[in-house]
């Protein structure tokens, strides 16, 4: 048991950090995003909470709206872009959610051990 626990304490972070449909750096914008509370956002709000340079901020914010974390509420070219959050960091399921968690293997072995006896 004390083996599986460490396996899972090693496996859990590696896993959801691979597994995970996006970057650690666009779940870094899109935590800071969801930090501005339900307003509106541009890049040089974003660029200037995470203290990142342009080309990082737009190529991150490029990926959570591709992949629909992030709405384009309005900009063109010549105005800036303003954003909105669709889905949040918590409202993701993470890919390791799957994982059998250590409490549940112990509980589900001891059930099988009593049923034997």
């Amino acid at each position: 048991m004390t083996d599986y626990r460490i396996a899972y304490d090693l496996a859990k972070d590696v896993l959801r950090d691979t597994l995970h449909e996006l970057s650690i750096s666009a779940r870094e914008v899109l935590q800071t995003a969801s930090s501005f509370e339900g307003e509106s956002f541009t890049r040089r709000d974003t660029r200037e909470a995470l203290g990142w340079p342009q080309r990082r901020v737009n190529e991150n914010i490029a990926e959570l709206v591709d992949m629909e974390y992030l709405a384009a509420l309005s900009g063109s070219n010549g105005k800036a872009y303003r954003y909105s959050v669709l889905l949040a960091n918590g409202e993701q399921t993470s890919p390791v959610t799957g994982l059998l968690r250590p409490d549940e293997l112990e509980r589900r072995l001891r059930g099988e051990a009593s049923s034997l006896t």
